[in-house]
């Protein structure tokens, strides 16, 4: 989740269900044998499961994940002695930010370097 998260950084993950979880909310959740803290796009209700779509902040994709992989949300980071809640209306705030504005420039970004190396 570079550039939010930080190696060496630690999260603190609060055990939640779908109702719990808004656009902009980091995600834990385990997919093909992996841990992934990615961002909530949005969610959506099928049958009796909820359906997240995250992405990293770094990526234009979204990836479908059913609530059944979801671990919980991360609801602080802790860099050193720092705590930082993102529960907060500040943190909202900025997870909004980073989702609306940030994550498309950093996809776009992203997907111009790969051009230009060829990747």
């Amino acid at each position: 989740m570079w550039p939010f998260l930080r190696p060496g950084q630690k999260i603190l993950v609060k055990k939640s269900i779908g109702p719990d979880f808004k656009p902009g909310d980091l995600a834990l959740y385990r997919a093909s044998g992996q841990l992934l803290c990615h961002r909530l796009l949005r969610k959506e209700k099928q049958a009796n499961n909820w359906i997240f779509y995250c992405r990293p902040d770094t990526s234009g994709g979204s990836d479908p994940v059913s609530e059944n992989m979801v671990e919980g949300k991360v609801v602080a980071v802790l860099s050193g002695n720092k705590m930082v809640n993102l529960e907060t209306p500040f943190a909202r705030l900025r997870a909004i930010t980073v989702l609306l504005l940030l994550a498309p420039i950093t996809a776009a970004l992203e997907r111009i370097y790969k051009k230009i190396k060829g990747i």
